[in-house]
């Protein structure tokens, strides 16, 4: 590796071929070899390996590497390595699309190491910056939101629920992507937080349209109001 970093300028063709080697081993369950050869692609990055005015420098190529060794290293519970390569994606990454899936992993980084806390409000900050809060509530409240919300339910236009758009706002993409993560995680933990994500959920595919997951904030809905309010219509 020295070698061919020492003497060869464009790497791109050995990074691919570790890269590939990596997806393989991978799907063969061998995640140590895995991470032997994410380890070495990233060793074969160029110096400034996010500036795509450099040669031999593409940002989706950089970007795609640190990612997968982000979830491979926090696969195997690696997560001081895991954790300073989000921060590097945080820290270059040009848009909120490219670090999403950071923000799983770091939230998830937290819940594994018993701080579930922290790993709500990495997920609340990075949908905060999306242009949506998420207050904290009683479960009271979310009675009341709900009901606030009924009438809209009840007014629904199957038809135009039940078809798909041609085009989705990746913002919007990346946000049901989040939402359901922050769901996943407070099923266990807080019922009150499932509860008001679950709603969020669903106010949001009323007034701003369809994104993926949407259907799963309508299941868990309809499973907290069976249970809590005892409606079944």
């Amino acid at each position: 590796l020295d070698l061919i970093k020492e003497r060869i300028q464009t790497r791109s063709p050995y990074r691919q071929l570790l890269y590939d080697a990596a997806e393989h081993e991978l799907e063969a369950g061998a995640r140590s070899i895995a991470t032997a050869c994410l380890s070495n692609a990233l060793y074969l990055l160029q110096d400034d390996p996010w500036n795509e005015s450099a040669p031999d420098v593409s940002y989706q190529e950089t970007l795609k590497l640190h990612i997968k060794a982000v979830e491979n290293d926090w696969y195997q519970t690696d997560y001081v390595k895991a954790m300073s390569l989000v921060q590097t994606v945080y820290k270059h990454a040009k848009n909120i699309t490219d670090m999403a899936p950071c923000w799983i992993i770091e939230s998830r980084t937290h819940s594994r190491q018993g701080n579930n806390i922290k790993g709500f409000d990495t997920l609340k900050n990075a949908i905060a910056k999306l242009g949506v809060t998420i207050e904290d509530s009683t479960i009271e409240d979310c009675d009341k939101a709900f009901w606030a919300l009924y009438p809209k339910l009840q007014n629904l236009d199957r038809s135009k629920v039940l078809v798909r758009d041609l085009e989705i706002d990746p913002n919007l993409e990346v946000l049901g992507l989040l939402m359901v993560e922050l769901a996943s995680t407070a099923f266990w933990s807080s019922l009150e937080l499932f509860y008001r994500v679950s709603l969020l959920m669903v106010r949001i595919h009323i007034e701003q349209g369809e994104y993926p997951h949407c259907s799963l904030g309508y299941q868990q809905l309809a499973t907290i109001v069976i249970h809590r309010l005892n409606l079944v219509e």
